[in-house]
């Protein structure tokens, strides 16, 4: 069974859910983008026990304008025939974005 296919087991009512997962993509694009150095500097396990906890915000703006940004650019991508795989690196986030 692939995932978001529908358990063949169940009776379920099909969720309520019913639009694409764009906004988080773009929002875990401008974190990522934001701890790029910290990211790059470590080894797997650091980079790893990075991704995974708690990330402060000290400019919740900022973020929230590198957000509408990636969101923007992936619609971009996705009208233009991209699809939005895996291969488009992090996109225009702004460096500037500070993590505590």
């Amino acid at each position: 069974m692939l995932l978001g296919d529908p358990d063949p087991a169940s009776n379920a009512i099909a969720p309520a859910f019913s639009g694409s997962l764009d906004v988080l993509h773009a929002t875990s694009t401008a974190l990522i983008d934001g701890m790029k150095e910290i990211l790059l500097k470590s080894d797997f396990e650091g980079s790893m026990k990075v991704l995974t906890s708690w990330i402060p915000v000290k400019d919740e703006e900022l973020l929230m304008k590198v957000v509408k940004g990636e969101w923007k650019g992936r619609r971009k991508r996705r009208a233009k025939g991209g699809g939005g795989g895996g291969g488009e690196g992090l996109g225009g986030a702004s460096p500037a974005l500070q993590l505590q």
